[in-house]
């Protein structure tokens, strides 16, 4: 890692804290199930940025404007309000610790070559050069990238267009603020489901640092043939299930892919978060209008960063709503607020996205593979 680099390195650090303060001043009052908010504060930060750059590039207007009013707001509300920071220093340690370790791993082997990452990289490069949305297709002159979920790619395009960052240190970085926003809202999480640090610490190893049962089953193999197998061949864990993918998180950011799949892990955390806020506030008979639109809000960025979640979690939403609601006005009055707050923030990418289609699955697998996995 050059000095460079390490610049790079800690003019991101920078945006992220500078983004996560405003973002937990505008949305602390939306949270109130939640017994601390600062810790999902920076993944929301993030993706707010990311959703107006992409937002206001309809009328012509870059980063650099979108962050500078996003701060400028944000010392307004400073101002306005009194703001409990006790809990700061615990996660921007958590944060920064996370970001610096990863982006230390990813020194060793900075090259964006094998697997899908020369995809990815086009990609990202596609963003980077990207004057319109939806932008061009990286493979194809005159087309448009217009059938793929580009917005895990955009997030580290944004913050690299913002930083002026090279899209090749830039992939790495983003690889970096990926794991670290995973690690901190997993934090979060667990503190806020358990009342202690010590808990949300737990729940970040278990969540995206430990793996799955494969290096048991070579255990076992290793006392029942008396040898020991390759363990340094880190793709078999990976694949459990014969000629599929069954990746986990920390093999997924390991293995340095900036797939849609990877930039959607923190996303997903965030939302189990905003889940746990929603299912107290509804426990406690609150129909909070800005809390189902935040929720929305999140919901509906799925669509553009990994569709396929998109159903996974308004499923779990209309779980939880109908398990605490039942059949009734209110029921119905979140739930419209919900979707309707996913659907419409993101209008101009549902009228530009042209999907290929897809089919049922007709293999299935094992119980004892299923087992090995899911443990």
């Amino acid at each position: 890692m050059s000095v460079l680099d390490f610049l790079y390195l800690l003019v991101w650090l920078f945006v992220v804290l500078l983004l996560g303060v405003v973002a937990y001043l505008l949305v602390d009052r939306f949270v109130s199930g939640l017994g601390d908010s600062y810790g999902l504060s920076k993944m929301c930060g993030v993706v707010l940025f990311t959703y107006l750059v992409w937002l206001s590039s309809f009328i012509g207007i870059g980063a650099l404007p979108v962050f500078v009013i996003l701060v400028i707001i944000g010392i307004i509300l400073f101002f306005r309000r009194g703001v409990d920071f006790s809990i700061f220093g615990f996660y921007e340690f958590v944060f920064a610790v996370s970001f610096l370790s990863f982006a230390s791993v990813r020194s060793f082997y900075p090259e964006i070559y094998g697997a899908e990452k020369l995809m990815d990289f086009a990609i990202l490069n596609s963003l980077f050069r990207a004057e319109v949305f939806p932008p061009l297709d990286p493979w194809l002159s005159g087309g448009y990238l217009d059938f793929y979920y580009y917005f895990g790619h955009l997030v580290v395009a944004t913050m690299g267009k913002l930083t002026g960052t090279p899209p090749e240190v830039a992939y790495n970085l983003g690889l970096s603020l990926f794991f670290a926003l995973a690690v901190t809202t997993t934090v979060s999480l667990g503190y806020n489901l358990a009342g202690k640090k010590r808990c949300g610490l737990l729940a970040a190893f278990f969540a995206v640092l430990s793996g799955n049962l494969k290096s048991v089953v070579l255990a076992i193999k290793t006392v029942y043939y008396g040898f020991t197998p390759d363990i340094y061949y880190y793709w078999g864990s990976s694949r459990v299930i014969p000629n599929t993918a069954n990746e986990f998180p920390s093999f997924t950011f390991l293995h340095g892919d900036l797939h849609a799949h990877l930039a959607a892990i923190p996303l997903q955390l965030l939302f189990l978060v905003l889940l746990l806020n929603l299912y107290r506030s509804l426990q406690r008979g609150r129909f909070e209008v800005g809390t189902c639109i935040l929720t929305g809000f999140v919901l509906g960025f799925f669509f553009p960063t990994h569709s396929w979640d998109y159903p996974t979690y308004l499923f779990i939403i209309v779980l939880i709503t109908v398990y605490l609601l039942g059949a009734s006005k209110q029921m119905l009055k979140v739930l419209s607020v919900i979707v309707g707050s996913s659907l419409i923030f993101f209008i101009p990418f549902q009228i530009t996205y042209s999907s290929l289609g897809c089919c049922f699955c007709r293999s299935h697998s094992s119980w004892c593979i299923c087992i090995i996995i899911f443990r």
